[in-house]
């Protein structure tokens, strides 16, 4: 990534277009904290946050949803509670020293079932049993139940039917209206150019 310079607003969609493999994924991650940065600034809320932790960036109102849900996304051995809280997992909600509060957690991933409508069978199965548009749905509710701020959304509608990406599409713009900021990063044209508010194009890093 080479000099980009974005500046994304409290309720608009900024949508990156462009080729894979030009610098989106680098970008995303850098944000989020996967990656050091080696040089610039990431602001959020007028806020650096260059130097804090991936999970620092969280409590401060980032949300992932990453192009890989199965590399990223999720822990496809662990139960649908168990990936409903990753990540979130040290919030005062669910955790009490020293193991997961339980019955909180499943709490929790039973709301997110009901509000994402997430078919499965019971929220004890692994989720590598559900399809991808419920797989990608869990990362939906877990990340956007925390009221968000900026919300990276990386290819979020990727190997997933209409019906699927029609949902995703839906809480993008609901996220919109409420005033997040949004990032979108697709290699899907009318996806960016469908959702987005202002675009802007990566093509070797820039």
């Amino acid at each position: 990534v080479e000099g980009v310079n974005i500046k994304i607003r409290a309720g608009e969609i900024y949508g990156i277009a462009g080729v894979e493999g030009n610098g989106q994924k680098e970008l995303a991650e850098t944000i989020i904290g996967l990656r050091r940065a080696d040089g610039g600034d990431i602001k959020v809320l007028g806020k650096s946050v260059k130097d804090l932790s991936i999970r620092e960036r969280r409590d401060l109102g980032i949300a992932f949803i990453p192009e890989d849900r199965h590399k990223q996304g999720l822990v496809l051995p662990m139960k649908v509670w168990e990936n409903a809280v990753l990540g979130l997992h040290r919030k005062k909600d669910f955790y009490r020293a020293p193991s997961l509060d339980v019955k909180n957690a499943e709490r929790f991933c039973r709301t997110v079932v009901e509000e994402y409508h997430v078919s499965l069978s019971s929220i004890r199965q692994a989720v590598e049993g559900l399809s991808g548009g419920n797989q990608q749905k869990v990362i939906l509710g877990r990340e956007l139940s925390q009221n968000p701020v900026f919300i990276i959304a990386a290819q979020p509608t990727r190997g997933l039917d209409i019906g699927a990406s029609e949902f995703v599409y839906s809480q993008l713009l609901k996220l919109r209206k409420e005033g997040k900021a949004i990032l979108l990063i697709s290699a899907d044209l009318d996806e960016v150019l469908s959702l987005s508010d202002r675009v802007g194009v990566m093509y070797g890093g820039k």
